[in-house]
């Protein structure tokens, strides 16, 4: 019975990875779809604002998604990852033993 819970679990952790693996075009594809705006656009977007709100007409504020990077973002994320990874060991253990 506890080889069978192992096995489920194993394979379940095995889907789950898996499922997020990405190769490295497609990572590349990701980061130039959320790459940060230049100069040029930005001032291009908060140009159309300003306009906008001249005529008087709803204005939406919405900054554009982008990849967040540096050196203390990447940290706190791996931070959270680790944190994720201890969660879901402690609660993978706690299945095998009950």
């Amino acid at each position: 019975m506890h080889f069978f819970k192992l096995l489920k679990l194993q394979i379940i952790f095995v889907v789950l990875f898996s499922s997020f693996c990405v190769t490295a075009t497609q990572l590349f594809k990701l980061f130039l779809k959320y790459r940060p705006e230049d100069k040029a656009a930005k001032k291009e977007r908060l140009l159309k604002r300003a306009q906008a709100e001249a005529e008087g007409k709803t204005v939406e504020t919405k900054k554009p998604i982008v990849i967040k990077y540096g050196l203390n973002h990447v940290t706190y994320l791996i931070e959270q990852v680790l944190m994720l990874a201890s969660t879901v060991y402690y609660y993978y253990y706690y299945y095998l033993c009950c």
